[in-house]
């Protein structure tokens, strides 16, 4: 991987769908445009580069300087969204990798056994009052807009849990027993860990799902059940 690079300029989310693509590629250095419309804080770097540098395929992440990559993954945009967007990464370069495998390993910090997420876009029908029950167990993580907006619109109940850094977001995930959110940087996340987790799905836009082993679109009782009985 000597040499490659790869340069994104999406969103956070996108970002972390797009590592599929890296890795089927051969791996290399990740270069960050934080000059785009989407990434516009020079932080993200540090952040990213804390999270991303332990993995086997990433030989190091840095600023994208304006020079050529070896690969653009912002062609993504390009493509169809209709399996997700690591598939349209993937289908960009023509590469294939087994999504339903984890691309993000990190160390586990227990929180709590529910670690919930909701942005205040991608919303869909969703019976986020099913958590009710289990709200006792559960943390919400993200901004504290989110977090109020959560609280009014479900009615739940649940304390919010401050993550500082992307690393420690993505160890607190990894360390529950459960992921619920909807299209999300936390949600991509915990899909690029595999960690068993249930997506609401947002219908005019259904830009991600879950792929492979306990990756779920429906809140149930059985489900919670299933991971948390």
């Amino acid at each position: 991987m000597q040499g490659r690079t790869f340069k994104h300029s999406g969103l956070r989310g996108d970002l972390i769908y797009g590592l599929p693509a890296m890795r089927g590629l051969g791996g290399g250095k990740l270069l960050i445009n934080t000059d785009g419309a989407y990434l516009d804080d020079p932080d993200d770097v540090e952040l990213f580069r804390e999270l991303l540098e332990g993995q086997d395929y990433i030989e190091g992440v840095g600023r994208w300087d304006g020079s050529e990559p070896t690969y653009d993954l912002d062609g993504f945009r390009e493509m169809d969204f209709i399996h997700g967007l690591a598939a349209a990464h993937l289908a960009r370069f023509e590469t294939s990798v087994d999504l339903s495998k984890p691309w993000l390993k990190v160390e586990p910090k227990h929180v709590a056994d529910v670690v919930v997420n909701r942005s205040q876009k991608y919303h869909g029908l969703f019976p986020w009052y099913e958590l009710k029950e289990w709200q006792h167990r559960c943390v919400f993580v993200g901004f504290e807009a989110e977090y109020e907006d959560f609280l009014e619109s479900t009615g739940l109940e649940m304390p919010w849990h401050e993550t500082g850094t992307y690393l420690e977001l993505a160890r607190v995930i990894a360390g529950s027993r459960l992921f619920v959110g909807n299209q999300s940087f936390p949600y991509a996340l915990s899909e690029a860990q595999k960690v068993p987790r249930i997506l609401e799905v947002c219908p005019e836009c259904p830009n991600c799902n879950p792929v492979g082993q306990n990756g779920f679109t429906g809140l149930t009782q059985d489900i919670l059940m299933q991971f948390l009985g």
